[in-house]
């Protein structure tokens, strides 16, 4: 019998089993979504994207790879922010995979956010303006 190394709560030899499915989104900023969509649109400056993967030991998006993500979880979040540099007012396309214990990558997911990023007006000011006379 081979000795079996733990990854998270499921030993590695499970892992690799476990056939490798794509990442895909579930939830922009908790609000489920249609799997044939993968996109929001939001005013907001950080968007928490929720999704679900199978078979993977990391999950990369757009070249970043999720450090929270424990191997053979199937839940994934990642934060999209204007803050993060990773959310631009405008469209976002994002591009998520797997990779399994194996080191093999799945297929390519793509995902959008449309960001309307709100400006908002600077107050009034408060200051008085002279009226000046002009001679009619």
């Amino acid at each position: 019998v081979s000795p079996q190394i733990e990854i998270g709560s499921k030993p590695i030899s499970t892992l690799s089993k476990e056939a490798l499915v794509a990442p895909f989104v579930i939830t922009f900023n908790g609000q489920n979504i249609s799997r044939n969509s993968m996109s929001a649109e939001t005013n907001l400056g950080v968007v928490k994207v929720e999704g679900e993967v199978h078979g993977a030991a990391k999950v990369v998006i757009n070249g970043f790879t999720l450090g929270k993500f424990q191997p053979g979880s199937t839940k994934w979040i990642y934060y999209a922010n204007e803050n993060g540099d990773n959310l631009k007012p405008g469209l976002n396309k994002y591009e998520a995979y797997a990779i399994d214990a194996d080191g093999k990558e799945s297929e390519h997911t793509q995902f959008e956010i449309i960001y309307n990023k709100v400006v908002t007006s600077p107050k009034p000011t408060t200051d008085v303006v002279e009226k000046i006379a002009v001679p009619q």
